[in-house]
């Protein structure tokens, strides 16, 4: 974590040195690097930064001045632009996958991450490349080209280096991986989510009995707060949920059945 700080610190450093006109500036690097954990703390764990108002008291114990979250969202660019060289950094020398998809909830939010393997296989790699939002569902057309943007012009990937595509069997993220096999990434294999493909090919298995059993067990525990106390007694654990909207979530509830 120190390692951490010092590449801040000199982060920091050299930012406001190209903007010494900058608000915070003149302010002591300590207190810059202090600020700067606390915000991207605040990021990591998923908690609003407007929060920080509320703790500024226990902040303050620690010695080091902090101001309001207003003034500390100016972190935030900061924080991503850092994030955006470290993994630009990592994945410089590296062949890697990408994946992709997205709900079409009020809009799209689309995810797109590369994995990867270093020189000395200690572990897979996953990184987050970008969360985009818009404000209506993206055809294969636009999927494409929003891809292709942010790969080489957002991160100046070699999309030599892209080895794989993982989707899932959706049409639009099939047109979008063709055409990014067509123009961009020749080294690339195209390859399913192989959860989903399993999914997919388990609706097509005709097990009459286990539905039969399966549809009213399951509105039974979802709508009944009785017979979910009663197998919760009986079997020590709760019974498990599922989401309409989460195709995989489904399987949790009968797996529960048939190991209790």
């Amino acid at each position: 974590r120190e390692e951490e700080k010092g590449g801040v610190h000199w982060f920091l450093t050299d930012y406001f040195k190209e903007n010494p006109d900058e608000a915070g500036s003149d302010t002591n690097k300590k207190t810059m690097v202090f600020r700067w954990t606390v915000v991207e703390s605040f990021l990591e764990s998923g908690i609003p930064l407007a929060k920080v108002d509320e703790l500024r008291p226990l902040f303050a114990l620690t010695g080091q001045p902090l101001t309001d979250s207003s003034h500390l969202a100016s972190f935030i660019p900061k924080i991503l632009a850092r994030e955006v060289k470290l993994v630009q950094s990592e994945l410089a020398e590296q062949y890697f996958t990408i994946s992709f998809d997205g709900t079409t909830r009020l809009g799209e939010a689309v995810n797109l991450c590369a994995r990867f393997i270093p020189a000395d296989f200690s572990h897979i790699g996953n990184r987050l490349l970008a969360l985009v939002t818009t404000a209506k569902h993206m055809d294969g057309k636009s999927l494409h080209r929003q891809i292709a943007t942010i790969l080489m012009r957002q991160l100046n990937f070699d999309m030599s280096r892209v080895v794989g595509i993982a989707r899932d069997s959706c049409a639009t993220n099939g047109v979008a991986c063709r055409m990014l096999l067509d123009t961009l990434c020749d080294n690339a294999l195209d390859f399913l989510c192989t959860s989903h493909t399993l999914q997919h090919t388990g609706e097509h298995l005709q097990l009459s009995t286990v539905e039969e059993f399966l549809t009213p067990w399951l509105t039974l525990v979802s709508h009944t707060q009785t017979a979910r106390l009663m197998w919760q007694t009986m079997m020590g654990q709760s019974m498990k949920g599922y989401s309409n909207t989460r195709w995989w979530s489904r399987w949790h509830s009968p797996a529960t059945v048939a190991i209790g």
